[in-house]
């Protein structure tokens, strides 16, 4: 089944639906795919350094700001917003729009080309920095994710492999209840166990199952997430992807009650996984979405 894996390619969704549902189903394993594969963005990051910011002259924001005064005569301010409220020397290294581009890239259609308005050219990268900056403050409809020992202790364990092996049954699993439609949506995992804050878009997972030797009553399963990664350069175009290995157990196989991570899945699972509901930009700040969709068309 590893071998499948490494056939399957972002552009041909419908193939890997195919293959997956058809081998495992055979193997008695169980796969997922959303219907929408997001796409790979920049983080855009808060703090100046060596990489883009969206507040960078000739930027996203400046470009947004001179389309808008092109077309309506007045200037929005969202290069100063973006500086005053997103840029902070003080930021954790790690700080940044991650958050933001993932539900973009899940919400939104993916921008492909550069775009000429006003006689402004939006490039691909530019395109997606203010997709991710409409996005900042995204509603949930899921949220996964329960600190234990108060968040201290050697592991977090904020999602326990049963709830993490149901999320990725009802969000992206072919399996549903009976008369019920099945999501196959992309959701969003934080996969840094600790204090830092790392949001990728989960779209595709295969779960291989073995039965405990001394325990008839126990499985084991061994689960492959793909990711769409975010570190790539702005303008970017598809889905670079990676992937995370995640063990566990569960009791009983169909429709468990219980369940425990194993191996270094202990130690290695994902914070927190949620999905975005819909869009929503980051309060007070001076972007409009539907002027953001009208630069990308």
């Amino acid at each position: 089944m590893k071998r499948i894996n490494r056939l399957i390619s972002r552009d041909s969704s419908l193939v890997i639906a195919v293959i997956l549902l058809v081998l495992f189903a055979a193997a008695g394993g169980i796969c997922g795919v959303a219907k929408e594969v997001p796409w790979s963005g920049y983080w855009w990051p808060m703090k100046p350094g060596p990489g883009a910011n969206l507040f960078d002259d000739g930027g996203p924001c400046e470009k947004y700001d001179s389309y808008v005064q092109a077309t309506t005569g007045s200037n929005p301010g969202l290069k100063n917003w973006e500086k005053s409220n997103h840029d902070s020397p003080s930021a954790g290294s790690w700080w940044g729009h991650c958050h933001a581009w993932a539900a973009a890239s899940i919400l939104d259609d993916e921008p492909t080309t550069d775009k000429t308005k006003e006689g402004i050219t939006f490039t691909v990268g530019d395109q997606k920095g203010l997709l991710t900056e409409c996005h900042f403050d995204d509603p949930v409809d899921l949220w996964v994710g329960t600190r234990c020992n108060g968040g201290t202790g050697p592991s977090y364990q904020d999602v326990y492999a049963l709830d993490f092996h149901r999320t990725l049954i009802e969000w992206l699993s072919f399996e549903h209840e009976e008369g019920e439609e099945p999501k196959r949506e992309a959701v969003v995992f934080d996969i840094q166990p600790g204090a830092q804050v790392w949001n990728y878009p989960a779209y595709l997972f295969t779960m291989e199952f073995t039965d405990d030797e001394n325990d008839p009553n126990k499985t084991h399963v061994e689960c492959v997430v793909w990711l769409a990664d975010d570190g790539v350069a702005p303008d970017y175009v598809g889905t670079k992807k990676f992937e995370k290995t995640y063990t566990y157990w569960l009791k009983p196989k169909s429709n468990p009650t219980s369940g425990g991570w194993e191996g270094s899945s202990i130690n290695d699972h994902p914070d927190f996984i949620w999905h975005p509901a819909y869009q929503q930009e980051d309060y007070g700040c001076p972007i409009d979405y539907n002027t953001v969709k009208t630069i990308c068309q």
